[in-house]
């Protein structure tokens, strides 16, 4: 299956690792919200 078809399974590929840096970034902004916010609380 693999062999058969390589470029749908590139694309898959792509995806995939699309939604994983999505995801990732999405995670790191709401990390660094949280940061804020907890700075903003320190700093009044």
């Amino acid at each position: 299956m693999l062999l058969s078809c390589p470029p749908n399974t590139k694309v898959y590929y792509l995806l995939l690792v699309l939604m994983i840096r999505t995801i990732n970034f999405i995670q790191l902004l709401m990390l660094l919200q949280k940061v804020r916010t907890q700075n903003r609380g320190l700093g009044s």
